[in-house]
């Protein structure tokens, strides 16, 4: 007996199927299918970003719509909206490890 049936034996002593070869159809079934279930992972990530993206744009946008009942002319208001801005935009950078 070499090394290759005692590890076939391990195999059917572990899944208890009466033939090696449905044994080893499992094994190569589940390997092949692997890789299909973990492309299509792969592919939901890129979809849920485009969607995240275009959620926090129309968020903005809406945000952005409140500006039309502020005094613009006011120097407090800009001052206050270009502060939050820069803030919201740059804070990220602080954070950032060198």
């Amino acid at each position: 007996m070499n090394r290759g049936d005692s590890q076939n034996a391990g195999l059917l002593a572990l899944t208890r199927l009466a033939s090696r070869r449905s044994a080893g159809d499992d094994i190569c079934r589940l390997f092949r299918d692997t890789g299909k279930f973990g492309a299509v992972f792969a592919s939901i990530a890129p979809v849920c970003a485009s969607l995240y993206r275009a959620f926090f744009a129309c968020a903005g946008s809406g945000g952005q719509s409140f500006l039309q009942f502020c005094n613009l002319n006011s120097f407090r208001v800009k001052f206050v909206i270009d502060f939050s801005v820069f803030i919201g935009l740059s804070v990220l950078q602080d954070f950032k490890e060198p």
